[in-house]
């Protein structure tokens, strides 16, 4: 009779899989984008008001996707240089008044248990990749993005896409089996990483860090 090999765990990569919008930041990086666009000059909002009823129009009668919805935001009213001119001083911008204090704290707490600390995101890649890594992320996963085109060139980085996208990038470091110690998100778009995770930390409107959802008995505040 042949005999079964347990697989060792120790010998396992262990993740903390950090979502971004809302969770590593304040809001949605695009619309924040836009709003300080608005406030810096780069955009001028008299420019905005023909056109936003109309896209939003298309976007309630669910004549466009929500990812073209975005789109048709940066086509309409920025230029690809705009756009890879100023994200670095947004990113300096969403720093200091955007990324939640706890952030960095935790991703070196993560790195100091041995875990492997990767953000994966709705995100646009392109537009996100260099503020990611500056925090001290391993690994960074989104929305395939051209910032020469300002248009999305694969499929969103949600939901159970999100563990497909993972287990992609696992393939492509030759990792064969990986656990999801740790996720952290703001959002129940995330459950199909939070089902496959051993530990689930939540973050609040307000950027308080929560284990387990507030609904559940065993809640603690960090």
């Amino acid at each position: 009779m042949d005999t079964v090999e347990t697989p060792d765990l120790n010998n396992v990569p262990h993740l903390a899989v950090y979502d971004f919008d809302g969770t590593v930041c304040k809001g949605d990086t695009l619309p924040n984008f836009w709003k300080w666009s608005l406030k810096t000059g780069v955009l001028r909002a008299w420019g905005l008001l023909p056109t936003i009823p109309f896209l939003f129009i298309l976007r309630m009668f669910r004549l466009i996707s929500w990812d073209r919805f975005k789109e048709l935001f940066i086509w309409t009213f920025l230029t690809p240089s705009t756009v890879q001119a100023r994200m670095q001083d947004f990113w300096h911008y969403a720093e200091e008044n955007l990324l939640f204090p706890w952030v960095k704290k935790r991703i070196q707490a993560d790195r100091d248990q041995g875990l492997y600390i990767l953000c994966t995101s709705a995100g646009t890649f392109s537009m996100m990749t260099d503020f990611v890594q500056s925090l001290g992320f391993d690994a960074f996963i989104a929305t395939p993005f051209s910032l020469q085109t300002l248009r999305y060139t694969g499929e969103q980085n949600i939901r159970q896409h999100k563990v497909t996208t993972l287990k992609d990038w696992a393939a492509s470091q030759d990792i064969d089996q990986f656990i999801v110690q740790k996720m952290y998100t703001d959002s129940i778009n995330d459950k199909p990483l939070l089902d496959i995770a051993v530990e689930e930390y939540w973050v609040m409107k307000d950027g308080t860090l929560l284990r387990n959802h507030p609904n559940t008995r065993c809640c603690c505040r960090f």
